[in-house]
Order: structure tokens, then C-alpha cells, then sequence
């Protein structure tokens, strides 16, 4: 019976260890190829439909590629620096909407904000929105 209590115990905690908090960071690369953290956040609303759907390891997937779609967007890629993340699960379905903030130079050099909206299927990439 103690056999049982501790596997039991030890699967949940296995369960629960592979979903994603509703805020944290993750590392992605900046223009330049070093790692920088960004903040991460999930709204209350959305997060028991997310983690249900997305595990630590997929959350890490779609943040990484977000920032590449970002950086790939900027006239001058190395200037291209991540900031945040917000992820939210469209209504009831397993698509996921991305807002990543990031600062970039333009062809003048003018440093500026912008935000890249995607769309994910669960955690496969579907397209950018902007």
C-alpha cells in the first residue's frame, strides 16, 4: 500500500513539474546570438486551458520561435532586442496567440518598439499576423 502512495505521489508531481507557470522567463537570442531572459505571462483566465495544452518544453519551442520570426522581421537584425511575451489561448480551441514586445533600430537608426503577433496550433507554428 506505501508502495502505491509514493508512486502515485511521485506521478503527480512528475504531472505537475512538466507544466509551464502562469509567469517566468525563458531565453531566446538577441541580434547579436547572446542569451537574454524574457518575461513571460499567461493570463489567470487562460492559464488552465494553456497548461493543459502546452508543456514546459513547448512553451520554450514557441517563445524561441516567436523571437526568431521577430528578429527576422527587423531591417537590422543584430540591433534586435526581445522584451516580453504575452501567450493566450484563443476561446476554447488549442490555438495559441503570441504578443512579443521587441525593441529594433530602423534603417536610420532610430531604436523603436514594435510587437510581433503570431498564431500556434497547440505548439506547431501557423503564421504571423503582422
Amino acid at each position: 500500500m506505501k508502495k502505491l502512495i509514493v508512486l502515485t505521489s511521485t506521478l503527480i508531481m512528475i504531472a505537475c513539474s512538466n507544466k509551464p507557470s502562469a509567469t517566468g522567463e525563458v531565453e531566446v537570442e538577441n541580434g547579436e546570438g547572446k542569451k537574454v531572459s524574457i518575461k513571460y505571462s499567461i493570463p489567470e483566465k487562460n492559464y488552465s486551458k494553456f497548461s493543459s495544452v502546452i508543456t514546459k518544453d513547448d512553451l520554450k519551442k514557441i517563445v524561441e520561435k516567436c523571437s526568431s520570426e521577430a528578429k527576422m522581421s527587423c531591417k537590422h537584425t543584430p540591433t534586435y532586442e526581445p522584451k516580453e511575451i504575452d501567450l493566450i489561448v484563443k476561446g476554447e480551441s488549442d490555438t495559441i496567440l503570441t504578443y512579443l514586445t521587441f525593441y529594433a533600430q530602423n534603417s536610420f537608426g532610430v531604436k523603436g518598439s514594435e510587437i510581433k503577433m503570431s498564431t500556434f496550433k497547440g505548439s506547431k507554428f501557423i503564421s504571423n499576423t503582422n
